[in-house]
């Protein structure tokens, strides 16, 4: 087939296989990452002089609360919390939270139990704590959440909840009182691509850190997992978050509602989760792998293998992709997004890989993918890509190719190792960077 390649593509590989080229683009950050990697990386020592601000996406819970619908009073259900006091009423405490009386209840069948045992203990080790917070209900997870928010603030932490709109108003109910190290975030927004929510966690803790909190704790819902959207990556997102959250002085519940998510799924997120918070306990997850314990991800080509291509270099690999990406109605942003992706995976491929190098790329529903294989032993690292490099010139291209996707998944394909790229079809998506500049 005709693939319509011209010398643009040769200097477009140059260029973006170059390490001249990844500076470019680090230097040159869609605006919605600009603020997200102000750090270089995870583990980079911090100086004195450095300040690092909140995510765009996140706004204190009182202008939240301002700038979105407030939940009507009388909510009722079987989980309530009550938080009695007010701030400025805590016995001349320089923390106005401490000592407050709180009483968070749970319904469990005919069982109801004070909740301050799953809590109870603040967390203050070194590191991150990752656990799996299991729901059936919004009054359920505004209970715990609150809960778990308010010894946020009794311990001068704060707090980042990040969920659907209308679990963000049932915690601000429950929550009753507003503080200003509590902000919150739509789901949505924030979980767009793991590549880039890693960076949103990072940047929010490393803001609040050089503002003086000690500890962070925070409250993730992966909202497109209720759309089964992209959920092998982002369950291998949850099982990775072990590693790169573990500097971090975070502790994270991760949100799932188990009355909307299928069984399957729960089970999974049972797998990537040391610790499980279910009907009011807290225990060690028996099914828990640690990072590298999982199997190497099947990459199948179901039978797509009459559009494989041999490309001969990167430029006839982003040739190619741009026939069918432009066949498929990708928008013109995304296409080019997409090509700068492609050409940083098949510059590895070409040259870490083993040759052939073979691509394929089709239309599935709502997305564009386009899957790239070698001869190689592929990419060892699981964490690879999610997180700028560390090692100086060397690892930009992944996470330049994460940032620029819907999804990257790695794995074997039809041919060898095999690197899955994939892009929502979404010509009405505002352009980038026009969420708001703090939520």
């Amino acid at each position: 087939m005709e693939l319509g390649l011209h010398a643009g593509y040769a200097n477009h590989a140059q260029v973006r296989g170059s390490l001249a080229g990844a500076i470019k683009q680090r230097r040159q950050p869609d605006a919605r990452f600009a603020s997200q990697y102000k750090s270089a990386a995870l583990a980079r020592p911090r100086t004195s002089q450095e300040t690092i601000d909140e995510p765009e996406l996140l706004l204190p819970v009182e202008q939240h609360q301002r700038e979105t619908t407030p939940l009507q009073n009388g909510r009722t259900g079987a989980f309530s919390t009550r938080l009695r006091g007010s701030p400025g009423a805590a016995g001349g405490s320089r923390n106005p939270w401490k000592n407050r009386k709180r009483d968070v209840l749970c319904g469990s069948g005919e069982t109801s139990r004070t909740m301050t045992t799953i809590f109870g203990d603040s967390y203050a080790g070194p590191g991150a704590r990752h656990a799996a917070l299991l729901y059936t209900s919004t009054d359920e997870f505004a209970s715990l959440t609150a809960s778990f928010v308010t010894e946020a603030l009794e311990n001068d932490e704060s707090a980042a909840v990040i969920t659907s709109t209308e679990n963000l108003e049932a915690f601000r109910a429950a929550l009753n009182d507003l503080s200003p190290l509590v902000f919150l975030a739509d789901g949505d927004d924030w979980y767009r691509n793991p590549a880039e929510t890693v960076g949103r966690w990072v940047g929010f803790v490393e803001g609040q850190l050089a503002k003086g909190r000690s500890r962070v704790r925070g409250v993730g819902e992966i909202v497109p997992l209720g759309r089964g959207h992209a959920v092998e990556q982002w369950l291998h997102y949850e099982s990775i978050l072990n590693t790169l959250l573990t500097p971090l002085p975070l502790w994270v519940l991760c949100a799932y509602n188990t009355e909307l998510l299928p069984d399957s799924m729960i089970e999974d997120v049972r797998t990537s989760h040391p610790t499980v918070i279910e009907r009011g306990s807290v225990s060690q997850s028996n099914s828990y792998l640690p990072p590298g314990g999982t199997p190497v991800r099947s990459l199948a080509l179901d039978g797509r293998r009459q559009v494989t291509r041999r490309p001969v270099d990167v430029a006839t690999t982003c040739a190619y992709v741009e026939v069918e990406a432009r066949r498929a109605g990708i928008a013109e942003r995304q296409v080019q997004q997409l090509l700068a992706a492609v050409s940083e995976v098949a510059r590895n491929a070409f040259v870490h890989g083993g040759a052939p190098v073979f691509v394929t790329a089709w239309g599935e529903d709502e997305n564009f993918v386009c899957q790239i294989e070698d001869d190689g032993a592929g990419i060892a690292d699981l964490v690879a890509g999610y997180a700028p490099p560390t090692n100086g010139n060397d690892g930009w291209g992944l996470w330049l190719a994460r940032q620029r996707t819907d999804s990257l998944e790695v794995g074997r394909g039809a041919y060898g190792s095999a690197v899955r790229l994939t892009m929502r079809r979404s010509p009405a998506e505002a352009p980038r960077g026009t969420l708001p500049t703090r939520l």
